[in-house]
């Protein structure tokens, strides 16, 4: 049985914080997010704390983000990756009876370690392992960029996609990159040559979480963004439907310039009422 994670929400006790809930070996753990830069595992059965982790040898600030390692967790073992108010991300290695910080080599240099992957310049908020057979790890950060951190180069940054402002979520799919953050809007990137493929605009506060709806055979379909004004849009993610989204964006934006500037020109003045009032200024 593969290692999942159930469910992830805030915790209600601990403003700050949050809860995944994940499954490995028959087992089901709670893994908290603690704004006291922790992570707390424990067994949903017994209540119990199993671990509290974090790193010895660095400081580790709030924790922002999770996500399993589909390659690496077992039945036995669940791999993570955790992102945080610091641009380093760390891996751990956790069983029932004890937890470990996985190494990683640099690429190239197989004899030297890290034990943080450091590609971002400020905090990461958002980890997503690509369903692909490579399985790397893309990131999302508040530097402006989302990054693919390719499994065979040893975490290192193999693509990088200049969003803008503090960037809060990020999901892929075999054709497209899908960015969202602060500026309140959704970019798209064609996932071959890296370019921005379209901008979706809707949201009128910062977006905060990106989701993936998939169709019934499991193809990625429909993405929805999730923003702080208080409300859920979905955007298509096949490339008809999505033309035909920005082709009604473009149409509507062309309709308000349009209005603008016919009640910008009915406000024009006559040069005969400019002189009338440039006469009544020097009275």
């Amino acid at each position: 049985m593969k290692s999942k994670i159930l469910a992830a929400i805030p915790d209600p006790a601990l403003p700050g914080s949050s809860i995944f809930v994940a499954e490995s070996a028959g087992h089901v753990r709670r893994v908290q997010l603690d704004v006291h830069k922790k992570i707390i595992v424990w067994d949903v059965e017994t209540g119990q704390r199993i671990h509290t982790v974090q790193d010895p040898t660095a400081t580790m600030l709030a924790i922002q983000h999770l996500a399993i390692d589909p390659v690496l967790s077992t039945q036995d073992a669940l791999v993570i990756a955790s992102a945080s108010s610091d641009p380093s991300i760390r891996r751990w290695k956790i069983t029932l009876d004890g937890y470990a910080q996985l190494p990683e080599s640099f690429h190239g240099r197989p004899g030297a370690e890290r034990l943080t992957i450091q590609e971002h310049d400020t905090s990461v908020y958002k980890l997503v392992f690509d369903a692909d057979d490579e399985a790397s790890l893309w990131t999302a950060s508040a530097d402006g960029t989302a990054k693919c951190l390719a499994r065979s180069r040893s975490f290192v940054a193999d693509d990088m996609f200049a969003h803008g402002d503090y960037v809060r979520a990020v999901l892929v799919s075999a054709h497209w990159v899908v960015t969202a953050g602060r500026d309140e809007n959704v970019k798209i990137w064609d996932r071959t040559t890296g370019k921005l493929y379209c901008t979706l605009e809707g949201h009128f506060e910062e977006v905060t979480d990106l989701v993936m709806l998939r169709n019934a055979q499991g193809l990625p379909e429909t993405v929805c963004s999730v923003s702080i004004d208080g409300t859920i849009r979905t955007w298509p993610l096949d490339k008809t439907a999505l033309d035909r989204v920005v082709d009604e964006m473009r149409a509507s934006r062309e309709a308000g310039h349009a209005e603008t500037t016919t009640a910008d020109s009915e406000n024009l003045l006559t040069v005969e009422e400019e002189a009338e009032l440039a006469e009544l200024m020097e009275d």
